[in-house]
């Protein structure tokens, strides 16, 4: 999926003339500043000064990238509403006059010359992306460690399933029903930093590089690291809920199937992004948003496809999606500015996909026949002389 550009600067113009190009965002920053903690909406601002309301959506993409505001309450008769960021109140604080509607907001005894310019927002960078990207690297870097150790690195590398290799995979986090039978409920995040071989690895980082410093810059930091671990966990839970075991039969029956891979967790990241587009695309340039609407729609498809391919784990895809779905719409709401009401949303879901695994493994018929294979392999292990 090419590369998403979201740095696009939104041209100035002046306090409340109205131009083919809008105001700056400075200036819809310090007019946000007015009304603030009240709630400021555009339709409002535009009937007041005169700007063309789709002439906001430039600059207020800009604050918002630049973490300076947060989309608020949508209220019928103004529709959606923007309040001040922490960062987006300092920045304000920075400069006067405040200017709301057009009109200049300042003391006859202060010129325009004694006035701090407020600078352009710029784009944070990303912090999250990169610093998961290199989690999943010295992950991977570890394992191949062990394995080069036990005599197995190309086998590692490789990732064909070698039971050496295999085994090297469970000592730095990855997943199968047995361990969660015996009470290892925290391979269900570990796992999704773990990696099948070389080529597994290179496709997962290269779609969060691509991914991840977008998805950080709509939602931020806080907020996508919570869809990427909440979403690589459900993957989890919704592959070992579903398909405990292989499909292929050996010696009688079949095995436990060994999870591992970022790939729940980036089809959370992926879908949340597709969610955001929807729901603001009117705040995007035409040219921007069709843009981003052609590369994700090629994104969903290409990793659907790849989703039906041998060894690939559908259900941890379509966990991780939904996952990333519900938070996106949880995150898009009016209650951005209440963490503590976000936090409960993202533990709630997390208690709820934890509770139907568990329930599975209590009931599901795949869930039994796992446990009978665990009983005739402990019995095996028990028959085998051991030398002292």
């Amino acid at each position: 999926m090419p590369n998403m550009d979201t740095s696009a600067t939104p041209p100035s113009s002046a306090p409340g003339e109205t131009t083919s190009s809008g105001p700056a965002a400075k200036d819809l920053l310090r007019a946000i500043a007015v009304v603030a903690p009240q709630i400021w909406f555009p339709s409002k601002y535009s009937e007041l000064s005169g700007f063309p309301r789709d002439h906001l959506d430039e600059p207020l993409w800009m604050l918002r990238q630049a973490g300076m505001i947060h989309v608020a309450d949508w209220i019928a008769g103004l529709g959606q509403g923007f309040q001040l960021t922490h960062e987006g109140q300092r920045a304000a604080e920075q400069a006067e006059p405040l200017v709301l509607a057009g009109v200049v907001a300042q003391s006859s005894a202060v010129s325009d010359s004694d006035v701090a310019e407020l600078p352009q927002p710029i784009p944070r960078p990303a912090i999250v992306a990169p610093a998961l990207l290199v989690a999943n690297l010295l992950v991977f870097a570890v394992g191949l460690f062990l394995a080069w150790k036990a005599g197995v690195g190309v086998e590692f590398l490789k990732g064909e399933g070698h039971p050496a290799s295999n085994q090297t995979l469970m000592q730095i986090g990855a997943l199968t029903g047995s361990k969660l039978l015996s009470g290892e409920w925290w391979r269900l995040l570990t796992c999704c930093f773990v990696h099948i071989g070389l080529f597994h690895l290179f496709g997962n980082l290269l779609m969060l590089g691509i991914l991840g410093p977008v998805s950080e810059g709509l939602w931020s930091r806080r907020r996508f690291a919570l869809i990427y671990l909440v979403s690589g966990i459900a993957g989890s839970c919704v592959a070992m809920a579903l398909h405990p075991m292989t499909e292929t039969v050996e010696a009688g029956m079949s095995r436990p199937v060994l999870l591992a891979g970022a790939s729940g967790a980036l089809w959370g990241v992926l879908l949340s992004v597709v969610v955001w587009l929807i729901r603001h695309r009117n705040e995007l340039p035409e040219k921007v948003a069709s843009d981003w609407g052609r590369k994700l729609a090629w994104a969903v498809l290409f990793n659907l496809v790849l989703s039906f391919a041998p060894g690939i784990s559908v259900e941890a895809h379509f966990g991780g999606g939904v996952a990333g779905v519900i938070l996106a719409f949880w995150f898009d709401r009016g209650w951005r500015p209440n963490r503590i009401i976000s936090l409960l949303g993202v533990a709630l879901l997390t208690a709820v996909l934890v509770g139907v695994l568990y329930g599975f493994m209590r009931y599901s018929d795949d869930w039994r026949q796992l446990r009978v294979w665990q009983s005739q392999a402990k019995a095996e292990i028990l028959k085998t002389p051991h030398g002292r």
